[in-house]
């Protein structure tokens, strides 16, 4: 009898010692993938002052912008965070306009970056409010997580444009790349169906997780790919509330009942163009149009196909309205 008493219980104890070596293996490469995966960018390598050369350099005058139309600086309380959301609040000299746009900038930009596209919207009568996402410009919020909590700084910006606008104010949203994934995944949302008119999205990834495998294809990994994928989600889930399923653009922009346009190339190398293609198809209404552009380019369609770009986004804004 004693001995099968202590049988079962080395049994026990081999299987514990088990599960807590096995537990200690996955938060350890766990780490090891969210150290890599959540903090693409930093603010220093995508400061506000950078941006402004380099648009000088294009030709693009950012002092003589500001002088055109109205210029307001805001910091948006976040709700998901101990953060404020960084914005440019541009408004039209005139006391009316149709209605405002609401920009998220992608990866390795900022609040500034697409400015030719926020005088775009202006000049066809739409104001603008382009903020800096998490862990760029100056926005101090950690980590970069493939528009997750970025679409909960979105959802505030849009809360903060209701309570200064009013009701009857026509809103709508803009992402490229990463925010395109903001915009995808703010799209799942309740606030999302019940404030905002229309959505864009420019370029957009669909799947976290793709993004993580191919990178990690071309890596000297020493465990197999799923493993680090599991690992990562999980830690991912402990340290920010979040699994990879959950950044799923699909999945939220299947819920949504929201007008919707989607840009992108056909052969863009960064986002696949299935992506687009996998968004589109999980809208479940009608009220959605995908237009495609010849060559490898990613968020940069505004500047390669200005007039075909300019008449998607005015067709969308448009019958959104009907």
């Amino acid at each position: 009898m004693r001995k099968k008493v202590f049988v079962i219980l080395a049994a026990v104890l081999f299987v514990m010692a088990l599960l807590i070596w096995f537990g200690a293996t996955v938060y350890d490469y766990g780490s090891g993938v969210f150290n890599a995966s959540m903090q693409l960018t930093t603010n220093e390598a995508t400061s506000i002052a950078a941006t402004t050369g380099r648009l000088r350099l294009q030709g693009f005058d950012v002092d003589a912008f500001h002088s055109q139309y109205n210029h307001e600086f805001v910091q948006i309380p976040a709700t998901s965070g101990n953060h404020t959301i960084p914005a440019d609040y541009l408004t039209l000299p005139q006391s009316e306009s149709a209605g405002i746009i609401v920009m998220a900038h992608g990866l390795d930009s900022n609040r500034r970056s697409h400015y030719p596209l926020a005088q775009m919207f202006l000049q066809n009568g739409y104001e603008v409010l382009s903020y800096d996402q998490r862990s760029c410009g100056d926005n101090t919020a950690a980590y970069n997580t493939y528009g997750y909590l970025e679409s909960k700084d979105m959802a505030d910006c849009v809360a903060y444009l209701r309570d200064r606008l009013g009701s009857d104010a026509r809103i709508g949203v803009w992402g490229t790349s990463l925010g395109g994934a903001t915009v995808g995944i703010y799209l799942g949302s309740r606030q999302a169906n019940q404030q905002i008119d229309f959505a864009i999205l420019d370029s957009p990834p669909s799947s976290m997780t793709y993004l993580l495998t191919r990178t990690m294809k071309d890596m000297p990994l020493d465990k197999p790919i799923d493993f680090l994928l599991f690992s990562g989600s999980l830690v991912t889930r402990q340290k920010l509330g979040f699994s990879y399923a959950d950044c799923d653009v699909t999945a939220h922009a299947a819920k949504t009942d929201v007008p919707v346009l989607i840009l992108h190339s056909k052969a863009d190398s960064i986002t696949p163009l299935f992506m687009a293609k996998d968004i589109y198809s999980a809208i479940a209404h009608k009220h959605k149009t995908l237009v495609l552009f010849e060559g490898d380019y990613h968020s940069t369609l505004y500047q390669r196909y200005p007039e075909p770009y300019i008449m998607a986004v005015l067709d969308l804004i448009n019958n959104s309205a009907d």
